[in-house]
């Protein structure tokens, strides 16, 4: 269940493309969990709306928040981890990060081989998102007892895009079988439903259920539904100095125990 939460957003970018050239990008990023058994638990207020600013400059990609940052070095085979409010930063390699995602799918207890089911298709319906006219992909991934239903409305390919996407496809080659075997045939197979319909996903909405005893509280519902735009697209040079620690951080040890946040929180600073 966790796996899925991680890698949702993952495999919407891992689609295969046929440009080589490395350039920079930028685009900003605004998630929000709107509903589910996790929201009740939590309080049933709808989460503030989590924003990020997204930089790709060939081998290396920013992502930052107001509160936290994450720069991953394709290069050096590193994600480093900031902390904007304590001014700290961490260090974990992608060997590390394979040894922690081995240990998360060995404390589930199975091994997720089970049957993958990924379905997707066109409604036909247009919606009008900031200034671009996009088109509904309805996509359900079936795994392990679990289910996605995705609403994805894809907007026309936006010109430099495409680095964001040969980013992810380098990092996934870079990181290699990580993760449980189903996990690793259902981003295979969500990517390759996504290739049918090209464009950007400006806006998806999806709802995770399953993960919970038959019968218990709240096992008829959601695990838990998240809300995911895309905007604010750029080609501009982005700044080295992005892909840095700011000067004065003090570095700190991963805390190998669980995973490093994966989204920043709040409205997008360090811009």
């Amino acid at each position: 269940m966790e796996e899925m939460k991680l890698f949702l957003p993952f495999v919407v970018l891992t689609v295969v493309t046929a440009s080589t050239a490395l350039a920079d990008f930028s685009y900003h990023e605004t998630t929000k969990v709107t509903g589910g058994v996790m929201m009740m638990q939590a309080g049933g207020a709808a989460s503030k709306p989590q924003s990020s600013a997204i930089y790709v400059k060939g081998n290396r990609m920013a992502r930052l928040g107001a509160e936290h940052g994450q720069i991953t070095d394709l290069d050096k085979e590193t994600i480093t981890n900031l902390n904007f409010t304590r001014k700290t930063y961490s260090v974990m390699t992608f060997a590390q990060m394979k040894a922690m995602m081995a240990q998360v799918s060995e404390r589930a207890g199975k091994d997720e081989a089970g049957a993958v089911n990924v379905s997707s298709h066109e409604t036909g319906k247009t919606r009008v998102i900031g200034n671009v006219t996009a088109k509904e992909v309805v996509m359900t991934v079936k795994v392990s007892g679990s289910q996605i239903d995705s609403d994805v409305w894809l907007a026309p390919m936006v010109s430099g895009y495409d680095e964001v996407r040969q980013f992810q496809q380098r990092m996934a080659q870079k990181m290699g079988s990580a993760g449980a075997p189903g996990m690793q045939r259902t981003m295979a197979e969500a990517a390759k439903a996504l290739t049918k319909a090209n464009g950007v996903p400006v806006l998806q909405t999806s709802s995770i259920r399953g993960g919970m005893p038959a019968g218990s509280p709240g096992s008829d519902k959601p695990m838990i539904e998240t809300s995911e735009e895309l905007s604010g697209f750029s080609s501009a040079s982005v700044d080295a100095s992005r892909f840095e620690v700011p000067a004065g951080f003090q570095k700190e040890e991963m805390n190998m125990g669980r995973m490093p946040p994966q989204r920043p929180q709040s409205k997008p600073a360090h811009q």
